[in-house]
């Protein structure tokens, strides 16, 4: 299930940073590499809004998703808490889950 972008506004945010500081002689080089990583990695926190959400619908704990998917409920918490994204592994087993479970519903 995916979410259209425009229930999160904090992503309106503008892509292109020397834009918004035009004018100003102080151009932060390092906030561009920041941004640079945060829009790289948004797709996964994308998916991993969607497995909490989904997970949520269907009334699942952590304990019995972690057990589905065969990682440790402290990586699953973590996931989803931000604390760590998902290795290539890690994303593909959601991304299945997600497509099987949103797929059940329809």
């Amino acid at each position: 299930m995916m979410f259209p972008t425009s229930m999160f506004p904090s992503l309106s945010i503008p892509h292109n940073t020397r834009d918004s500081q035009a004018g100003s002689s102080s151009h932060d080089p390092w906030g561009d590499r920041r941004l640079a990583r945060m829009e790289r990695k948004e797709p996964t926190r994308r998916l991993l809004r969607d497995v909490m959400a989904l997970r949520r619908i269907r009334g699942m704990s952590q304990t019995a998703l972690a057990a589905e998917l065969g990682v440790s409920v402290r990586t699953l918490q973590e996931w989803e808490q931000g604390r760590r994204l998902p290795s290539g592994v890690g994303h593909a087993l959601l991304r299945q889950w997600v497509e099987t479970n949103h797929s059940d519903g329809d």
